[in-house]
């Protein structure tokens, strides 16, 4: 049972099963319910000095587009995210989580979600959301060329068509309310 891994990569970087942390998400009863405010209406005018700050931020950002770099040095001014959190909608709503190496291929998390669910579950499929693409199962893609970095979701789709949701993950899979303060 070995990673995926990208010319290059060390396999240190890559994530074993116990260190994924493993959550099942589970939609509120009544959805995500925004908490109650009384915000003042103020707060919502568009003032003089709003503009003079937008103006400039746009002529900050307009300066910085037009300048001449190196894709090299484009690439070290990004953020660099060395691991990603992918979640895995199921038909009933229900999220499963796990963390990645950014370098980890598509196989890890085909792995980490055959891991996850219960022995018996039908087959299954992922797919990307809109536009809708099938990741093979053996695809050496990693995690950050599908753009999953820093954070993504799929969708699980069994392919006997059935529904099923949360029934069909381990019982061992920490679960926790979406929209729930933790």
């Amino acid at each position: 049972e070995e990673e995926e891994e990208e010319e290059g990569d060390e396999p240190s970087l890559l994530l074993s099963a116990d260190q994924r942390s493993p959550l099942l998400l589970l939609p509120s009863a009544g959805g995500v319910v925004p908490p109650a405010q009384n915000t003042p209406e103020e707060v919502f005018e568009f003032t003089a000095r709003d503009l003079v700050a937008c103006l400039e931020s746009n002529r900050r950002q307009l300066e910085k587009a037009q300048r001449l770099v190196t894709s090299k040095t484009r690439a070290r001014e990004l953020p660099q995210h060395s691991q990603c959190a992918v979640r895995v909608r199921l038909p009933d709503g229900a999220m499963l989580q796990g963390t990645f190496s950014a370098r980890e291929s598509v196989a890890a998390l085909y792995r980490f979600v055959t891991e996850s669910v219960a022995v018996g579950s039908p087959a299954f499929e992922l797919k990307t959301p809109p536009p809708v693409r099938v990741l093979a199962q053996d695809s050496r893609e990693s995690m950050k060329q599908l753009g999953m970095v820093p954070t993504g979701t799929v969708n699980l789709k069994w392919r006997d068509g059935s529904r099923h949701g949360r029934e069909a993950i381990l019982p061992s899979v920490t679960v926790s309310q979406l929209g729930s303060q933790q």
